[in-house]
């Protein structure tokens, strides 16, 4: 009996040296480490704790070898399926030991504080291994013990093969990600009791059978069927406001709507100044009226001029600015009365392409009814330039009189 008794101890003994139990380790320093044995274990779980800022490097080692090498490993955290070199942080990690005596973690940078190292190594599962002990198994999919026939879902029998859904068919979720196959997926529409069966038609022909496709359907806005102007083409209604007002009117006289689509004009105190091919909105004068005039203030300019005693043609209107002519809208010429003897002359306006020829006299004051000749011309509309950039002359046909000329003229561009 104290044989027997004594062989239970013994075997309880061997039992609890082999199950290796957790260790625990504390690193507050450059160089320090936790080890813990990695022989007939092929897993090792490490909990990092603590307050501390450094780094925790893992290798591997075969102890038995005298001044034994490490070799540098790798371990994964238990949340994550991407392993790492090294430990920085607090947190749960797994590494494998297979083929190796002991397991190391040691500080290879410190900063500052303690870590606290929980460290556990298990042995390989014996049910995998394919018989005898500490070495890891392998299995292939397909083959036991990863083989499971599954006969019902929910308590019902798996259907298989085509037909109608119910019972025992396996709800099917199809990724979003998914590449199109060869064969495509059919999709069965039901109301529970009626499967719709009929194919898809062109689209304004209606499908043979007795339950349509949805196609051809009616089009419901707000739960009403829209209307239509003409075959196939939506009518397009407006109202204004919350209150659903309407906003139409009729081209001849009446009624006029509750509400309604008002059109704005912007006030603006300079010129917009477009370019070719660009469009800007209706403006209005300083006063909220339309804008209609022909021309704005700015593009208006009269230039008064005098000729004494000179038959030279005179500049009376400057050149302007590239691309922008001067048409005249306003001449007015007047001569100083002689004082004897009238003078007759020629005046000759030119825009250095055309002229145009005024006869005119001086007049005399010793004689009564001898006036001078007088231009005043409105032109409208305005008598172009020939050119853009170009000035307008005046010239007399003697020298021996004065003119007092007043030009007006309309900038703008050729259209």
């Amino acid at each position: 009996m104290r044989k027997l008794r004594s062989l239970l101890v013994l075997v309880f003994v061997a039992t609890t040296a082999f199950a290796q139990q957790p260790k625990r380790f504390t690193i507050s320093a450059n160089g320090g480490c936790a080890l813990v044995s990695a022989q007939n274990n092929s897993t090792v779980g490490i909990i990092v704790s603590g307050t501390w800022v450094g780094t925790l490097t893992p290798t591997l080692q075969i102890a038995g070898v005298s001044n034994a090498p490490t070799a540098a490993t790798s371990v994964t955290p238990t949340n994550s399926t991407t392993s790492q070199t090294t430990i920085t942080t607090n947190g749960g990690f797994r590494g494998a030991v297979n083929g190796f005596s002991q397991f190391n973690l040691c500080a290879t940078a410190w900063t500052s504080g303690s870590a606290i190292v929980d460290l556990f190594a298990t042995q390989a599962d014996s049910s995998l291994s394919g018989g005898g002990g500490g070495g890891g198994g392998s299995v292939t999919q397909g083959t036991s013990p990863w083989v499971d026939n599954v006969s019902q879902f929910g308590g019902n029998n798996v259907a298989t093969g085509a037909g109608a859904s119910g019972v025992g068919v396996p709800r099917v979720t199809v990724a979003n990600d998914s590449t199109a196959t060869a064969t495509p997926l059919v999709v069965r529409q039901s109301d529970g009791t009626n499967s719709i069966t009929a194919a898809l038609s062109a689209w304004g022909t209606a499908p043979g059978g007795t339950q349509v496709q949805g196609v051809n359907s009616d089009v419901f806005i707000g739960g009403v069927i829209a209307a239509n102007s003409a075959a196939g083409v939506q009518k397009v209604g407006i109202v204004g406001g919350t209150a659903g007002a309407s906003v139409d009117a009729s081209v001849a006289p009446g009624t006029a709507p509750t509400n309604g689509f008002p059109v704005l004009a912007r006030y603006a105190n300079s010129a917009p100044g477009p370019t070719t091919g660009q469009t800007l909105g209706v403006q209005s004068d300083s006063a909220g009226d339309l804008f209609v005039r022909p021309f704005r203030r700015s593009q208006v300019v009269c230039q008064a001029t005098t000729i004494a005693s000179s038959s030279s043609a005179t500049t009376i209107i400057s050149a302007q600015a590239a691309s922008t002519f001067a048409d005249i809208s306003n001449l007015m010429i007047t001569v100083t009365p002689a004082a004897t003897t009238d003078i007759g002359f020629t005046a000759t306006l030119s825009d250095g392409t055309i002229s145009y020829l005024y006869d005119m006299d001086t007049g005399a004051l010793a004689t009564a009814t001898a006036d001078p000749t007088q231009v005043n011309i409105n032109f409208n509309p305005a008598m172009p330039a020939t050119t853009a950039a170009t000035a307008w002359t005046l010239q007399l046909s003697v020298a021996t009189v004065t003119v007092h000329i007043t030009a007006c003229f309309e900038k703008g561009l050729a259209n």
